[in-house]
């Protein structure tokens, strides 16, 4: 992307979301940090064998994580329950043919009203759960699940090159509701944070453990305590699971890959020996 249409997009921001969106938006696009892309990694891995290939992106937020997937003409499913997110997901998106934004959010059950919680503090911790000071009702969404979207969009038993979840603490809810029997991504990614998941009933030893039990082989973004949320947060380390975090207030994000040669060039590639 060039500088003039990294520029354009923190003004879009800066109308649509105000102050603060946009200048988040250019310490990203145009003062990028060293800390690691962990979905970028993922790219990286997937466009060597992959031209084209089939995306899953729970959470989808404003579309950073699939920006470089629909522009090399990748079949996407983004997942945005959140109104304003999901405005500006579709004034990026939304004229892409090869991009499909649905509006419902994603766990291990079907209903047709949950409440939906945003923050003042940050547009990308909005999620079904209310974990955060900062967060108050927004809306009422309806919620599916993965086995039920792909059998109903005829997708049941086709490759997944990458699923990407970034729920807000429903990450492991969501990995329940796939339908493994028929289908294995070749990678998943999704975030941890025991502060967020804990009082749901599971934590990062959880969520790892589950993807292991499906014939997963791990690595572990950890990222240092969150100082607060809607700012640039620093990274610490990669390291293959199993293993304790250093901190047990980090987060971070599992890279989670289902192919043992993959993987192998994974942890080349991640400088992990």
């Amino acid at each position: 992307m060039s500088i003039i249409k990294k520029i354009k997009t923190g003004f879009r921001l800066l109308i649509e979301e105000g102050s603060t969106s946009f200048f988040q938006a250019l310490k990203r696009n145009i003062f990028p940090s060293n800390n690691p892309d962990e979905v970028q990694i993922a790219f990286n891995l997937l466009n060597t064998e992959t031209k084209k290939g089939l995306m899953f992106d729970i959470g989808a937020h404003q579309g950073h994580a699939l920006s470089a997937f629909a522009e090399k003409n990748w079949e996407i499913y983004a997942f945005e329950p959140e109104s304003n997110n999901r405005k500006i997901l579709e004034s990026r998106f939304g004229s892409y043919p090869n991009v499909n934004i649905d509006p419902r959010a994603i766990s291990d059950k079907p209903q047709e009203k949950m409440i939906l919680y945003k923050s003042k503090e940050s547009s990308g911790i909005s999620g079904l759960s209310a974990f955060h000071q900062s967060h108050t009702p927004s809306e009422e969404v309806e919620v599916t699940t993965l086995a039920l979207f792909l059998l109903d969009q005829k997708l049941s038993g086709h490759q997944i090159d990458l699923l990407k979840i970034d729920t807000e603490g429903y990450d492991l809810f969501v990995l329940k509701g796939f339908p493994w029997e028929k289908n294995k991504p070749r990678i998943v990614i999704c975030e941890f944070e025991d502060g967020k998941t804990e009082s749901l009933g599971y934590n990062f030893h959880d969520l790892s453990k589950f993807l292991i039990s499906h014939g997963y082989h791990i690595i572990i973004s950890e990222w240092h305590p969150i100082k607060k949320y809607g700012e640039t947060h620093d990274w610490y380390r990669y390291a293959k699971y199993p293993h304790e975090l250093k901190n047990q207030k980090s987060w971070g994000n599992i890279i989670a890959v289902s192919d043992k040669k993959m993987f192998n060039v994974l942890v080349n590639s991640c400088g992990i020996k």
